[in-house]
């Protein structure tokens, strides 16, 4: 494993990955590496999730159910 000083990479490298797209490193002609970029983990759209379930509470009577008497 090697460390990579990220001030050291170009501003067209960066765009390049922030594209998507991936970025040979080369040192004394050489390919040490290939970087790519991707997300760490999605990006919730709190929007949707609720889309989500809302529809998935539709027609439900949950609410009676937690009204129900406990025995």
């Amino acid at each position: 494993m090697a460390k990579i000083d990220a001030s050291r990479i170009s501003s067209d490298a960066l765009a390049d990955l922030r594209a998507g797209r991936s970025v040979r490193l080369v040192k004394s002609g050489r390919t040490i590496a290939t970087l790519r970029a991707q997300r760490a983990r999605p990006q919730p759209d709190p929007a949707r999730e609720l889309a989500v379930l809302r529809d998935a509470d539709r027609g439900d009577d949950w609410a009676d159910y937690a009204a129900w008497p406990k025995r």
